[in-house]
């Protein structure tokens, strides 16, 4: 059966928390779990079934195919994959310490919120090899073959010829020489605007993930993957402090987290009515449930400025249109 029950794919962190909600609380042994599907998603023309608390692993080899859809893999703890639509990537390797990918068609993005010392993943197009060194995000095309780096540092192979790339930077792949150039990082596509959305959702489950870990006194020394079973999600916890990713969202560690005002704040409506904004599992965005929810603009929560996404869009993040990524001075900004 190609989805596996989360339990089976992955290591049991705690056998009990004090809390049955919070049983199935574990971290990725392997890279490849397919964490997010949106529209149709195959894995060796096999369609891909979406159900809750179900992730499918991808196996070494296997290849994943989006037709009308998209996709987002968890790879090594603190980095994902997203792969647009008409989009096609096979997993070579599914060790953390030499977690391997290679984009057959269409776009990528890999979003790299921590490197661990003993982690390593590498994308192949086109025949080069790109090792993500840094946090950051980069931008993976196979027609024509290109890496592009919004943010970050990457390591370019091809054959003999080796090319560090930068943020602004983007190489030409499969030529006869490696060749950087500058680009406008302020010049993004629906593939970026969805993970920074994506993002910003797992920022959200991040806080009570976190803050679940400190209530029940579960230590969490390594930063990783965390089962968050409200929001039907996993969510990156790091080891300590305060992790901003590379779109501006803020991820709590445990030890950090009771600085973070937690309760939820409503939203009001066009009429002044209240309204809350809810993430949806089985949409894979925010919604807002209310009175006036058809109207509402507002802000996630008081985290909106430190870790939410902007306000939930009133069409599918699908054919929406900006996400609200943070600046690095760390004021909200639209684009």
């Amino acid at each position: 059966m190609l989805a596996k029950r989360v339990s089976r794919w992955l290591p049991v962190l705690a056998a009990t928390l004090g809390s049955a909600a919070w049983g199935q609380s574990i971290v990725s042994a392997r890279a490849g779990a397919i964490h997010h599907i949106e529209g149709r998603v195959l894995v060796d023309n096999q369609l891909v079934e979406k159900k809750f608390g179900e992730f499918p692993n991808l196996a070494e080899g296997s290849l994943l195919s989006t037709e009308l859809g998209r996709a987002e893999l968890l790879l090594t703890p603190g980095v994902i994959v997203r792969l647009a639509e008409e989009s096609a990537l096979r997993m070579l390797s599914t060790r953390l310490t030499d977690t391997r990918l290679e984009l057959v068609a269409g776009t990528a993005l890999i979003e790299a919120m921590e490197i661990l010392p003993d982690n390593a993943v590498t994308a192949r197009v086109e025949g080069s090899e790109i090792l993500v060194l840094e946090k950051g995000l980069y931008r993976l095309a196979a027609a024509p073959a290109e890496l592009r780096v919004y943010k970050g540092k990457a390591s370019v192979r091809a054959g003999d010829q080796k090319l560090v790339v930068k943020k602004g930077r983007k190489v030409a792949l499969g030529g006869e020489t490696l060749a950087a150039q500058n680009f406008d990082t302020d010049e993004t596509d629906a593939l970026y605007r969805w993970s920074a959305r994506r993002s910003g959702y797992l920022a959200l489950a991040n806080i009570s993930a976190a803050k679940s870990l400190l209530d029940y006194g579960v230590p969490w020394r390594s930063s990783g993957w965390y089962w968050n079973p409200y929001f039907g999600m996993f969510t990156f916890i790091p080891a300590s402090g305060l992790f901003q990713s590379p779109f501006g969202y803020s991820f709590w560690s445990p030890s950090r987290v009771y600085y973070y005002v937690y309760p939820q704040q409503p939203v009001q409506g066009a009429w002044g009515g209240g309204a809350m904004e809810r993430y949806n599992p089985d949409l894979g965005y925010v919604t807002v449930s209310g009175r006036s929810a058809a109207t509402v603009s507002g802000s996630a929560s008081q985290a909106g400025a430190a870790s939410a996404p902007a306000a939930a869009e009133a069409e599918s993040p699908r054919t929406g249109g900006s996400a609200s990524p943070r600046s690095e001075a760390g004021c909200a900004r639209c684009r």
